[in-house]
């Protein structure tokens, strides 16, 4: 088992062991994330959409894609926000 990194500092400032970007997930995204998480009764999984700025080292999440799970195969269906 990997042990979790620990960071101090601003994320994304570049400074010694601080986080290597900044991520802003959008509320939407939140949202859909917190009901899937919350309303199925099976193993979650999904995909998370978005874009990274280099200049600002800021992930940004809009978008995501749930995954209900079947006993053939998987089917995301997207959801932007």
């Amino acid at each position: 088992m990997m042990r979790c990194s620990e960071f101090v500092g601003v994320p994304g400032s570049g400074g010694g062991g601080s986080q290597p970007f900044r991520l802003l997930v959008a509320p939407a995204a939140l949202v859909a994330m917190d009901f899937h998480a919350h309303l199925n009764s099976n193993e979650v999984g999904g995909l998370l959409g978005g874009s990274f700025d280099e200049a600002t080292a800021t992930l940004r999440c809009g978008a995501t894609a749930q995954q209900y799970a079947t006993t053939t195969c998987g089917a995301c269906l997207p959801q932007t926000a």
